[in-house]
């Protein structure tokens, strides 16, 4: 079988949840089916060093353009050329890791969404974002799929409210916990942590102001540590206030984008993970957290309880007094907990496994 892989996020300068998402998993399809045979298609108007470890697998060939990123989106996006097809001889599967620039697909087409948020939560997005998924042509791209893949069964939920002839054609595969590269054990806590991008749909609003009643009551509690890139872009001037009053206090620190290895260490050193998202799609922070056996306060909406199980302090996003009763409870609690989570233990063989039973099953569908 040969399979045509979009492998554009893999040359990402600062990797994010997906581009993450994507190496892990075509690095374990390459390594765990070597009698397949993948093709990586990637752009770069420089050279780029990223791509070094795929070079080596056998069953691997890589397909670069060196285009403009800019030239190249325009033309997919507007023009839908050039075809995919041009790019490499034909494949019996064309896979995309996750919605991005596009011409039209081939029929033979497997797509991974990692949530619609900007769908079910448009409020968290500004105008350039919409903007961006209009170009991107977001929604035909999910409709024009023979198989979607999604991270939750949340998830899975949320598409079928938009696109309810896709039924039959979508399927759940969860992803695996993204190790690091060395073992990490718990440390010292000095801080309680927030991990992912600084935007709307991260509650941002509703973490603070919760925060702010805990910290004004006892000012021996731990400061609250923000580690990720920032989207005050799509932060409401109300939450950039709040933020930079309690910033100004010495009450709150922000790290902004951090390597693997940062990351993995800051999250030692947390006293607890606050995670209250609006909208999920899968959630690697909180399963991170789980496997350190630090102590999470979450939302008990859209895929985090079905992703992280029962052992967080699960909490109404939109009530900040909820929020506020978890932070003031998380200093009482063990300061390891045992989490009874299958998905910490699941490995990406097993994701590769299932998807590779996809591409196998398109491919037999479009031969026929």
């Amino acid at each position: 079988m040969r399979i045509f892989v979009d492998a554009r996020s893999l040359l990402e300068k600062k990797p994010s949840g997906i581009s993450r998402y994507s190496k892990q998993l075509i690095y374990s399809l390459l390594t765990f089916y070597p009698d397949k045979k993948f093709v990586l298609f990637t752009n770069s108007y420089t050279n780029n060093d990223s791509l070094q470890i795929y070079r080596a697998f056998p069953n691997c060939e890589i397909v670069s353009t060196r285009i403009p990123n800019k030239i190249l989106h325009a033309s997919f996006g507007v023009l839908r050329f050039p075809s995919l097809e041009t790019f490499a001889k034909k494949c019996d599967v064309y896979f995309f890791p996750n919605v991005m620039y596009l011409p039209r697909l081939p029929f033979a087409s497997v797509l991974t969404v990692h949530d619609i948020s900007y769908l079910q939560l448009p409020r968290a997005y500004s105008f350039r974002n919409h903007l961006w998924y209009r170009m991107v042509r977001a929604r035909s791209l999910i409709g024009g799929a023979r198989e979607v893949v999604v991270d939750s069964i949340a998830t899975k939920r949320a598409v079928l409210q938009h696109f309810p002839k896709k039924k039959q054609n979508i399927s759940v595969v969860y992803p695996a916990l993204i190790k690091p590269t060395l073992p990490v054990q718990r440390k010292k806590s000095d801080h309680l942590l927030v991990l992912g991008d600084i935007d709307e749909r991260k509650n941002i609003y509703g973490i603070l102001s919760a925060y702010e009643q805990v910290r004004s009551q006892d000012n021996s509690y731990k400061p609250l540590l923000f580690v990720g890139k920032r989207g005050y872009v799509n932060l409401r001037a109300s939450t950039l206030r709040l933020f930079n009053t309690l910033k100004r206090r010495g009450w709150i620190q922000e790290r902004g984008y951090v390597s693997e290895k940062e990351k993995w260490d800051l999250l030692s050193h947390a006293q607890g993970l606050v995670f209250v998202s609006f909208y999920e799609g899968f959630g690697f922070p909180g399963l991170e957290a789980e496997s350190l056996g630090i102590p999470i306060i979450a939302s008990a909406r859209t895929c985090m309880p079905e992703v992280f199980g029962k052992g967080p302090l699960y909490v109404n996003p939109d009530n900040i007094q909820s929020i506020v009763h978890a932070m003031q409870l998380l200093p009482t609690l063990s300061t390891h907990v045992s989490y009874d989570n299958p998905l910490v233990t699941r490995s990406w063989e097993q994701v590769a496994s299932v998807m590779m039973n996809i591409f196998t099953k398109v491919a037999y569908e479009n031969r026929n």
